[in-house]
């Protein structure tokens, strides 16, 4: 992992054939710098869902220790939770990941489960995965790996970003979003429906399924066009 200024990101990739980009403002930024072709292809994660149970209303959060995690789900704690226990009072939330470290509650019913070997084990620990995000950039991983397990996603829409283009329309209507504790408190009580929920989570598997066909289709057509260039310029300088 490397940091660098924007000129020195340019200069470095401009050696490249082709630039791999994970949502459509980096791919429009670099082709708005850059004569280099440029693809965006994300990871999205096989669909390994647990077994649906019994609704218990647990929340989940699994994430690493960066700053922006921390400070996202200590905002969510300190301003969204109480008020979501107090309506609800068999709410749960369970913190995995690295995240742990850096986290003190005091709340009963928060609980740091340290780091994850197995995301299966904890995404089957529960009913809803949370991604209140308050700030960051690229592609939101912990949402996809939420859905893969079958798991609804409820998320601020910072937390969903990376998913916004139009030939992400089913993936994105299944992302629920929620910026306060009252859009959190509608969505938690849909999904406490069992039919609400599991066509929630079959339209999701069939978003991922269908992104990835999409995803994959693109890059293979731009790795071959990109070939058939190169080749192209090899007879011709012969």
């Amino acid at each position: 992992w490397i940091s660098l200024h924007a000129k020195e990101e340019l200069k470095g990739l401009s050696r490249a054939d082709l630039i791999l980009t994970l949502n459509d403002n980096d791919t429009n930024y670099f082709k708005s710098k850059m004569n280099n072709r440029v693809c965006k292809f994300h990871f999205v994660p096989k669909i390994n869902a647990v077994k649906q149970k019994k609704f218990s209303y647990t929340l989940l959060y699994l994430a690493s220790d960066n700053l922006n995690n921390v400070s996202s789900i200590t905002k969510f704690i300190k301003e969204v939770y109480p008020i979501l226990k107090k309506e609800e009072s068999q709410i749960k939330l369970l913190i995995g990941g690295s995240i742990c470290d850096k986290l003190k509650v005091e709340e009963e019913s928060i609980v740091l489960k340290g780091k994850i070997e197995n995301p299966f084990d904890f995404y089957s620990l529960g009913d809803i995965a949370v991604n209140p995000e308050i700030s960051g950039t690229g592609f939101k991983i912990k949402v996809m790996e939420a859905i893969s397990y079958g798991i609804p996603v409820i998320s601020s829409e910072i937390g969903r970003l990376g998913i916004e283009s139009d030939d992400q329309i089913e993936l994105i209507n299944s992302i629920l979003i929620a910026e306060n504790a009252e859009q959190y408190l509608e969505h938690i009580r849909m999904l406490a429906d069992v039919n609400y929920y599991s066509n929630m989570v079959l339209n999701s598997a069939e978003a991922i399924s269908n992104m990835n066909i999409k995803l994959e289709t693109n890059l293979k057509n731009t790795i071959i066009q990109l070939l058939d260039e190169k080749k192209d310029c090899h007879i011709n300088k012969v």
